[in-house]
């Protein structure tokens, strides 16, 4: 049994499409905020993982 690989998804939300060219995905890619997961995360069969969800997104 192998790990199964996930990638975060970066993308750029501006009206400015030169934001675009300063700030490549790859460069977006290669950032960890501080107590986030990394760009891959690689996760083995039968390991503990807790995930959060916005139960109220309209407030």
């Amino acid at each position: 049994m192998g790990t199964v690989v996930y990638e975060a998804v970066d993308d750029i939300v501006t009206d400015d499409p030169n934001d675009r060219l300063t700030f490549p995905v790859e460069f977006l890619n290669s950032l960890t905020p501080t107590l986030m997961p990394p760009y891959k995360l690689n996760l083995k069969p039968g390991c503990i993982i807790i995930l959060l969800r916005n139960l109220a997104p309209t407030k």
